[in-house]
């Protein structure tokens, strides 16, 4: 589970909090869409296995998303 927080879209780039699992601590992310991936970021810590997570929000980002994107937004697969 990934759970995005405070989405912003300006331009070219999309931003957000992100929270994965049950990280209390967030994740900034910034992704880019026309090169359709992230800058770097960093995990939190004890949570840095965690890289499949990121994968699914820059799934969400790159047009499995509503138009025009929400505020927040909980992803979660099994």
């Amino acid at each position: 589970m990934i759970r995005l927080t405070d989405i912003r879209e300006s331009g070219d780039r999309i931003t957000a909090k992100a929270y994965v699992e049950d990280s209390k601590e967030p994740m900034e992310l910034t992704y880019s869409v026309s090169g359709k991936s992230f800058a770097p970021y960093r995990l939190p810590r004890g949570y840095e296995y965690c890289t499949s997570h990121v994968e699914m929000a820059r799934r969400y980002f790159a047009g499995e998303h509503e138009d025009p994107l929400p505020k927040s937004r909980t992803i979660m697969w099994y």
